[in-house]
């Protein structure tokens, strides 16, 4: 375990046996300032010695020793620039994403160009519609918003007065209100709305004829430990980077014994040394304050599976390291002289500390312990870096940049970290705990988690971290979050908030005050923007609902800006029992409304002229998957307020197969008392995305009676109750010129495939109108293992063509766990 220097040393004077060449070769060594220099020496040394003495092979063996030292001093130095560029490599491939991020966080007007002013939009009277537009855009450009580059880093108190989404119970008013960065009109002029849509820049990898398959995660659904969630572009790079570290560790690297022919070899540094430069990078994958996510726009749990890679690779290093000297002192019989020196004691501490940050890390120790295994990691790293710095000097640099990465995510812990008084809210029934906190309204994205400690629950885990979704939107009446009891701490949170307090048994939730720590916000989308894609979907499984509340609450309180491009957002959630549903069913109805308030003013004043953005249609598609036929579905039992039966006629509904909330659980449209479908007068054409519109559809059910076929079909249809509901996805409202927010409430799974589908077909068919160009479909998964990799699969089976017919398709995954 020497240093490279003291091994050039050995090589120098372990190898030269001839006074010439000795005294040649320390003679150069001593002039010379520089290794280099040494080296150079010696090799003209050799070749003289060569000419004038038969003993050529010794002189060889004093060089080649001498350029394997060389070649062990500067592997630390190539393998972090070979890193370095890695990293580069990666900065490049997500780089246009960060400028139009960038661009739209600048806020500069825009300027639309004369083939956009010549496109129709959805009027009535293009022409007029036009020249408006032409008036619109020379007098008042829009401005380009929607980056948020400079929010999501500190949590703070923003604005007051708004109203959150979020009731406990009963039912809410939407706001009918014009949001900042929404000029109202005056003096009888029109209002307009101020901003405009980033813009949409794929990622590189999407433009390759592979690009799909870069996405797919092959080893998803593989049995443990072989599963991963790692992506294929994810695996490329880890193949890299152990290629660059395999490379490191055998290049010109001989660990044969020494022989006569052979003076050199036994070179058991290099592994050390390869060891020693994964230690800084596997600590700045490790912390939350995540330098290495900072440049690649990801966060810190999306990198969790590099830092794992990189944690193994240092171990098998050390272990590699150690086997070897142990081994070697073992045979010469110096091992128990070489255990008293400080250089064996320093470097089995490290290795010690290596051994049980590994141990603890295994996943059964992780997830019944974890707590357990946070506190020997920082204990283990803590011994590593001690030992590491004492064991040889040449390390002392790296652990010092290994402390200062550590010591700048403990700063940047502490500066994301408030204290707050929260509200908890226990919801009877679904065993979910709903965090309120009013005092933060402002300082997140949607989509980051947070890290919450209650300091009332009992002490020992009032000290805990758990990481959480936020539920709410910034700038909307507060920071909330929602846990569901499945573990011993969410356990003693709901028992926390049902415990005394306020207690409401009329809508059946139990309320209290609590002082909370948070610690965030973390994570997000990273520099995929949701605001610049034409449509959006959201798959959500039990409280992974949270994720896909938020961002549909963010967009439905920034449509009115102008600064979000989609048109629809489609929203399905995954439940086993209606009981788990029907606690958010305030929350979601609320959400509907405002949307549907919004969708109706905008769209009346765009007829009438005014500069109004396009509004955001809101979908909530809600599947019971532990639904019998014996039990009503009963989630959603009223009609909205001035919403058509359109979905009534132009559907088969029952209370056993997939409802909407324009038809209530009496209703016997459809249906018999069995609540099997029936075929009656009630039966029409299904609306297609791009067949015909739906108000012509609406009108032609009204006039033609059903054909013998489609009583074939209803019947068929009561066979199939899947084909049921995918027939009712395809016939959800689609004319973008009418109000489209609705729930819709079916029984059983949804068929992902078939609503992605759906949602490509309209897309297309909804630009195809207009003449203008789709910028893309995002798609967003939250929830288990299994709903999230069928969402990805979903996601990527979509044809080629029609993938690029809607300007691409973006999925983004998140997971309850880390």
């Amino acid at each position: 375990m020497a240093t490279p220097s003291a091994v050039v040393g050995s090589a120098v004077n372990g190898g030269s046996s001839g006074a010439t060449a000795t005294g040649l070769i320390m003679n150069s060594g001593a002039a010379s300032g520089t290794l280099a220099e040494t080296i150079a020496s010696m090799a003209a040394t050799a070749v003289a010695s060569a000419a004038a003495s038969p003993s050529t092979s010794m002189n060889a063996t004093v060089l080649e020793k001498a350029q394997q030292a060389k070649r062990d001093e500067d592997t630390p130095r190539d393998l972090a620039i070979g890193l370095a560029a890695l990293l580069v490599l990666v900065m490049i491939i997500v780089h246009p994403e960060f400028l139009a991020r960038l661009f739209a966080s600048m806020r500069r007007k825009r300027v639309e160009h004369a083939e956009d002013l010549a496109r129709p939009s959805y009027v009535f009277d293009m022409q007029a519609k036009k020249n408006q537009q032409q008036q619109d855009v020379v007098a008042a450009p829009r401005v380009v918003a929607g980056g948020d580059l400079w929010t999501g880093w500190f949590l703070r108190a923003g604005k007051k007065g708004t109203t959150s989404a979020f009731r406990a119970g009963g039912s809410s008013t939407a706001v009918d209100r014009f949001p900042p960065n929404t000029e109202s009109g005056k003096n009888g002029v029109q209002p307009r709305s101020a901003l405009a849509p980033p813009p949409h820049i794929a990622p590189l990898t999407s433009r390759l004829p592979f690009g799909s398959y870069l996405d797919k995660a092959p080893f998803a659904r593989w049995a443990s430990p072989f599963t991963t969630r790692a992506s294929v572009s994810s695996l490329i790079v880890i193949a890299i980077y152990l290629a660059m570290t395999l490379v490191a560790c055998i290049y010109k690297s001989n660990v044969a014994k020494k022989t006569s022919a052979h003076g050199y070899g036994e070179d058991y540094t290099r592994t050390g040394l390869v060891a020693m430069v994964q230690v800084p990078l596997v600590i700045a994958l490790g912390v939350r304050g995540n330098i290495i996510g900072l440049a690649t726009g990801q966060g810190y749990d999306r990198l969790r599976i590099f830092h794992k890679i990189v944690g193994r690779v240092c171990f098998v290093c050390c272990a590699i390291h150690t086997i070897f000297y142990l081994n070697k002192w073992g045979k010469a019989g110096t091992l128990g002289k070489s255990t008293k020196s400080n250089v064996f004691i320093t470097g089995m501490l490290a290795f010690a500390a290596t051994c049980l940050i590994i141990i603890t890390s295994l996943p059964a120790i992780r997830r019944s312990a974890y707590y357990f295994f946070k506190i020997t990691h920082i204990i283990g790293v803590i011994l590593l870096l001690v030992g590491l710095a004492m064991h040889v000097t040449v390390a002392v640099p790296w652990v010092i940049a290994s402390g200062a990465i550590y010591l700048f995510s403990i700063i940047m812990q502490l500066m994301k970290t408030r204290f707050a008084r929260a509200e908890l809210v226990a919801f009877g029934g679904s065993t979910t705990t709903l965090i309120t906190i009013p005092g933060i309204t402002a300082g997140w994205r949607a989509g980051q988690h947070v890290r919450l400690r209650v300091l009332n629950l009992p002490y020992n885990k009032c000290a805990e971290a758990h990481p959480f979704t936020i539920a709410s939107a910034p700038d909307s009446g507060g920071l909330v979050l929602m846990a569901k009891a499945a573990g011993d701490w969410t356990s003693s949170l709901y028992h926390l908030a049902s415990s005394g307090g306020d207690n409401d048994g009329e809508v059946g939730v139990w309320k209290r005050k609590a002082h909370v720590m948070v610690e965030g916000p973390y994570g997000g989308l990273g520099h995929t923007l949701p605001t610049a894609f034409s449509s959006i979907v959201l798959i959500a499984g039990g409280s992974g609902i949270s994720h896909s509340l938020s961002l549909t609450q963010d967009l439905i309180e920034r449509s009115p800006t102008g600064v979000v491009g989609a048109r629809t957002i489609d929203l399905v959630w995954v439940v086993r029992v209606q009981q788990t549903a029907r606690a958010l069913m305030p929350t979601l109805n609320t959400l509907v409304e405002r949307a549907r308030v919004w969708e109706k003013r905008a769209l009346d004043g765009r007829r009438h002229g005014a500069d109004l953005a396009l509004p955001i249609a809101v979908r909530i598609h809600i599947f019971v998957t532990r639904c019998p036929d014996s039990s009503p579905l009963t989630l959603l039992n009223s009609q909205p307020s001035g919403r058509n039966n359109m979905h009534e006629k132009l559907s088969p509904s029952a209370s056993g197969h997939g409802r909407s909330n324009s038809v209530d659980s009496s209703d016997s449209h459809g249906s018999d008392e069995s609540g099997q479908y029936t075929t009656d007068d009630h039966w029409a054409l299904p609306v297609m995305p791009g067949v015909l519109p739906a108000r012509l559809s609406a009108r032609l059910s009204g006039i033609f009676q059903p054909t013998a076929a489609q009583h074939t079909k209803a019947d068929w249809l009561a066979k199939n109750p899947d084909n049921v509901r995918l027939t009712q996805v395809y016939s959800r409202p689609t004319d973008p010129l009418e109000a489209m927010s609705e729930i819709f409430a079916y029984r059983g799974r949804p068929d992902l495939n078939a609503i992605m589908a759906s949602v490509t077909d309209e897309t297309i068919s909804r630009h195809g109108r207009t003449l203008t160009d789709p910028t893309g479909i995002f798609v967003s998964a939250c929830g288990p293992e299994f709903l999230v990799n069928d969402a990805r699969d979903a996601t990527l089976d979509v044809k080629r063509w029609k993938r690029n017919a809607v300007g691409g398709t973006e999925f983004s995954a998140e997971f309850f766990g880390f």
